[in-house]
Formats: structure tokens, sequence, C-alpha cells
């Protein structure tokens, strides 16, 4: 399950200021793939999808008046030492890090992560500000 359009993908990779070649190159895909996904031909494959997701949001990620995620949700030291979000310092990426313990529990891939990040104030608040200096 895609969490990206083919709307947002081409918005990421004109927010990135880069032509459908050059994404496609750090892809490893074909000029022709990109085209296609952002005409919504075929599905954004999960890969594409995470990389896609990463690039405009790591200069934001290191933006410091944003918070880590497990002071947000105050996560328990006991939580916090099992998470490596935590453990890498990723806490404005937690959402793009695999094996987060998210609610209690590991989340062992990535669509039932995205699934709960997708509703996470970490998540909506680093999107919208990567999102709204492209405006």
């Amino acid at each position: 399950m895609s969490i990206l359009d083919n709307q947002q993908f081409s918005q990421i990779r004109r927010y990135l200021g880069i032509t459908q070649k050059e994404l496609a190159n750090q892809l490893r895909t074909s000029p022709e793939a990109v085209r296609i996904f952002e005409q919504c031909w075929r599905r954004i494959p999960t890969s594409a999808e995470r990389h896609m997701l990463l690039l405009p949001f790591w200069e934001v990620s290191w933006d410091k008046t944003f918070k880590p995620c497990w002071e947000i949700h105050d996560c328990p030291p006991e939580w916090r030492e099992m998470c490596n979000a935590y453990k890498y310092k990723m806490g404005n990426l937690c959402w793009f890090v695999n094996g987060t313990f998210c609610r209690g529990k590991y989340q062992k891939n990535w669509g039932s992560k995205i699934n709960i990040c997708r509703e996470c104030k970490v998540y909506k608040e680093t999107i919208q500000t990567a999102l709204a200096t492209n405006d």
C-alpha cells in the first residue's frame, strides 16, 4: 500500500529541483519508470517511496525547534531503550527508521509502521514544514 500518490511524488521531485532523469538515477530505475509513477500508471514501489519521503525531510529533521518523538509522546525509558529511533537519535525521522517501538510494541514492517506514522504529530509536522519551505 503506497502512501504517496502520483501528485505527491511529482511535488517532491519538483521540491528537490531535479529532472525525472536525475531522480531515476537516484532511485536506480529508468526515467520511463519515474514518468509512469508520476502519471499514476503503476504503483510506486516501497523502496522508491521511502527514498522520496526521506530526501526532502532530511534537512528539516535537523531543525532543533522540533522535539524528538520520544519527548512528544512521553515514552517511558524502557520503551526508549528498545527503540531504534532513540538509539540512533533520529527523533524527527522516527517514521523512516525500521525497528521503532511505537505505542508500546515493535513495528516490524513498513506497512504497519507508516499507517501509525501518518497519524503522528511528528510525521505530520515534519512533512508540513518541509513542504511549506517549497511554497
